[in-house]
């Protein structure tokens, strides 16, 4: 998958250390980078009505996000809330993807 821009920053003009039009410090790059994942599914059909099955989901448990969004963040790295909204931070949110993960089981047929 390619790289994407995030909601809000379509114009690519968010970038990671400079300041917004309206003055405030940008923390986040507002762009998610492009990936790739390996993900595996295999089945063996045990007689007419029977099938064993395994999927496995990103095989390299590769980390990479899959969504975001431009945000503001009223808190500091410790948790305080920062009561004057001109002092808040430009921030990525971003939305994780599936770590690894392993699926098996038995399909019964009953037709």
């Amino acid at each position: 998958m390619s790289g994407s821009y995030l909601r809000g920053n379509e114009n690519g003009l968010n970038r990671a250390g400079a300041t917004s039009a309206g003055g405030a410090y940008i923390a986040g790059s507002g762009w998610i980078a492009g990936y790739a994942v390996v993900d595996l599914h295999a089945s063996l059909r045990l007689g007419k009505h029977a099938e064993i099955f395994a999927r496995l989901v990103n095989l390299v448990d590769r980390e990479y996000s899959t969504a975001g969004f431009l945000t503001r963040n009223a808190f500091t790295a410790r948790g305080s809330f920062i009561p004057a909204p001109a002092n808040w931070t430009n921030e990525n949110a971003l939305s994780p993807a599936q770590p690894r993960a392993l699926w098996a089981g038995v399909r019964i047929r009953l037709k």
